[in-house]
């Protein structure tokens, strides 16, 4: 189908949408029934609205979503959004979040993500939450969202907001999931348990605790040595709330997160291997495929990181207007850790890191005023500062080595580097919005943010980069209600993402990636059927990214496998997005979401060649960028039935089904993963009042194997080294598998006091 036809299929299915909701409205007008769907208030645009009304496509995931669907980590959220992918990036803080097709496609130490973390209004940056718990809701904001949430939202941003504490009342929740690797079909073993203490201390102030504690055992397996990965992961959150005054309120918050873990990310299993790798896998019982789960290392391999931080909001209540202060210190410090890149004992050469260490912090102010709402001119203008810095390094003896082991214990160095590295990225910024409503139904939208970034780098021993970049960015828009449920809005967004700066490390020269301009225009309907049980949006998109920060693989002078960023000239996203919500029946409540979405690089553009080593490339001109499914479809649906006056049952189920999608920046077909659907179901009993709840749970029942990324080798031949690989070509491919990519099954009980 040509672009000009699918708009127009597209563009006669939004106003067909939108048409049946008009007549749906009078029907709801004259029949005057009562509204059963629940209002929905977001903070897209740093003020309550409800999200019928903010223009802007949100898809927002309750807290108890997320524990039905047990999402537990960002990256499960790809769960629950059709436009939110999770790619994964490694060797620096790049990757992460994909919304509509843009992420961040390149890793470096300055690298920025393409979607912002936003935790309580504080952005997180490149030092981030990774465990979710005890949270209000996610809002996803999809498109750019520089003007009013600045850096890292060049694509989007993943809005979150933690269960506050109540003054009201006492409560007491303790949740448990488990399951065992091998039993019931399992996969995995798995065991978390979550509490939440909620403690009035006064008719104006309250506490909340919440405690979370997660083991897994099982993703993966070590064959050399016969033992499983195991995971453990600590954490809490503390939050204190006062208002003094009608006007004040005060918010106070800290999180503490603690992991360990007996392998080191990324673990690379392979999918498919030359006959040469497959015999040494097989030597040590491993047969390539998606449902590998082993690897066999004999190098130390290990991670242990901290990541804690603080906050504080206060809110100042004026007539028509608050006055808002945010304040924001995070740091994560990553302990020596080990890792064995090539992760097969018997290949040459051996890659692998000791003792490494790292450490980031962040800290951000942000100053702001808002209006009220429902104003002739609604507002948002404020300040905002953040400071960023970032090391690297190894322990007294650790280093990076290449080379070789003739005998055990016994190793020969090719290559042993004790480059260390220190960043940082510090910006200022300016930014307003205001929606001015000439009627009751027509708004105006018009809003700009000007940023001055520094971003420096060092890499011993005596390598230095460093840049300044001033920007402005900014949103036009026009918002016209048609009918009290049902609004319509067009946008246009110039967006903006930093550059990066690397210098020379480990045979790699110096690399500088100029500023990422999206330039995003979007027309969206938002509105309501089945009488106001059902809330609907739907929204046309296209996206145009100028100096697209991608990443290009080759074999570096000191002999391993490296990839560096480099500016794409364009890329485009477009396509179409529909969302529902709501209680469809009675007991009957769905979530679901589509999104078309065709993502290309550039005519002429090239990725990486896994059989030529040495600048090697295939074309991937017009082809769909790394981690985009051109379809992609979501579904949740939960059924409450009662079986007595006391009993409750329930049935949960949910799955999302994606298209054939790239997983890695070559033209190579190895590096496509097939369509596929990933399915849950949960089925139980619980109170009526939900004060407790007993289920059983199952992940992934059709075992779908799709892992978060496809890289050649890590296992390679070198250029030279064997006569019919003069170029030199890697051996295999692998996949770095998740708990997302297998089956797991196993109770979950729930109780409230």
């Amino acid at each position: 189908m040509s672009w000009n036809n699918y708009g127009i299929w597209c563009g006669a299915s939004l106003f067909a949408i939108f048409g049946s909701s008009g007549v749906a409205f009078a029907q709801q007008a004259g029949a005057a029934s009562e509204a059963t769907l629940a209002e929905i208030v977001v903070t897209a645009e740093k003020r309550s609205e409800k999200i019928q009304d903010v223009p802007v496509a949100v898809t927002v995931v309750t807290g108890q979503q997320l524990e039905d669907q047990h999402i537990y980590s960002i990256a499960d959220l790809a769960r629950t959004t059709p436009a939110l992918e999770m790619v994964q990036a490694f060797g620096g803080p790049g990757g992460g979040g994909q919304i509509r097709g843009i992420g961040t496609n390149s890793f470096s130490p300055t690298a920025e993500g393409a979607v912002g973390i936003v935790v309580d209004d504080v952005p997180q940056g490149n030092v981030n939450i990774t465990n979710l718990f005890d949270l209000q809701r996610v809002e996803v904001l999809k498109g750019p969202q520089g003007t009013l949430f600045g850096l890292t939202s060049s694509a989007g941003v993943i809005n979150m907001v933690t269960a506050a504490p109540d003054p009201t009342k006492y409560m007491v929740s303790a949740h448990v999931d488990y399951s065992d690797d091998g039993r019931f079909g399992s996969e995995f073993g798995e065991e978390t348990e979550r509490v939440v203490l909620n403690a009035p201390l006064s008719s104006n102030a309250a506490v909340r605790l919440a405690i979370s504690d997660d083991r897994i055992k099982g993703v993966q397996v070590n064959n050399f040595t016969g033992t499983p990965n195991v995971s453990t992961e600590w954490g809490g959150r503390l939050r204190f709330l006062y208002q003094p005054t009608d006007e004040l309120e005060i918010n106070l918050s800290a999180d503490y997160d603690r992991r360990g873990q007996n392998y080191s990310d990324p673990q690379f299993n392979y999918v498919s291997a030359n006959p040469l790798l497959t015999a040494g896998l097989a030597a040590c019982g491993i047969t390539p495929s998606y449902s590998n789960q082993a690897r066999c290392w004999s190098n130390a391999n290990d991670t242990n990181y901290r990541n804690y931080g603080t906050s504080a909001k206060i809110d100042y209540h004026l007539s028509g207007a608050t006055l808002t202060s945010i304040t924001g210190y995070r740091k994560q410090i990553t302990a020596p850790s080990d890792f064995d890149a090539i992760g097969l004992s018997s290949d040459i050469p051996q890659i692998f890191n000791v003792g490494q260490t790292g450490s980031g912090r962040q800290f951000s102010q942000e100053l702001r005023v808002a209006s009220s709402g429902r104003q002739t001119i609604d507002y948002v203008a404020g300040l905002f500062y953040s400071s960023y810095s970032a090391e690297t390094g190894f322990a007294p003896g650790g280093g990076f080595n290449v080379g070789i082991f003739p005998f055990p214990g016994v190793f020969i160095p090719f290559v042993h580097s004790v480059t260390t590295t220190n960043t940082t990225n510090k910006s200022e910024a300016a930014f307003g919005q205001m929606t001015y409503h000439l009627t009751d139904q027509i708004g105006l939208i018009a809003g700009l943010r000007y940023t001055h970034q520094e971003l420096s780098a060092f890499s011993s021993p005596a390598e230095f980069a460093s840049l300044d970049k001033d920007n402005v960015s900014g949103r036009l828009g026009l918002q016209y209600k048609i009918a009290p449920d049902l609004t319509s809005y067009f946008t246009v967004v110039r967006g903006y993402k930093g550059p990066q700066v690397t210098p020379a490390a480990e045979g790699t020269p110096q690399n500088v990636i100029g500023a990422e301009i999206p330039t995003a225009f979007e027309l969206g309907i938002k509105g309501t059927l089945l009488d106001r049980r059902l809330g609907w949006d739907s929204d046309l998109f296209y996206s145009r990214v100028h100096d697209y920060q991608g990443q290009a693989c080759s074999l570096n002078p000191v002999g391993a496998l490296a990839c560096v960023g480099q500016s794409i000239d364009q890329v485009t996203t477009k396509g179409f997005e529909l969302n529902a919500y709501g209680e469809i029946a009675t007991g009957l409540s769905i979530t679901a979401g589509y999104i078309y979405d065709v993502a290309k690089y550039p005519n002429g553009y090239t990725g990486y060649d896994p059989n030529n080593l040495v600048g090697g490339t295939t074309d991937l001109s017009n082809q769909q960028i790394v981690g985009v499914p051109k379809n992609k479809l979501s579904l949740s649906a939960l059924y409450d039935f009662p079986l007595s006056a006391a009993i409750h049952g329930f049935v949960n189920a949910d799955t999302v089904y994606k298209s054939a999608m790239r997983l890695g920046p070559t033209a190579d077909p190895r590096f496509v993963f097939p369509q596929n659907w990933n399915t849950g179901l949960r089925i139980g009993v619980k109170s009526p009042t939900d004060r407790w709840s007993a289920a059983i749970f199952a992940r992934n029942l059709g075992q779908d194997r799709e892992p978060v990324t496809l890289f050649g080798g890590p296992s390679f031949t070198p250029p030279g080294v064997v006569p019919f690989l003069p170029l030199g070509a890697v051996n295999g491919v692998s996949g770095w598998q998740t708990v997302n990519s297998l089956r797991q099954v196993g109770i979950t009980l729930e109780a409230k006091f």
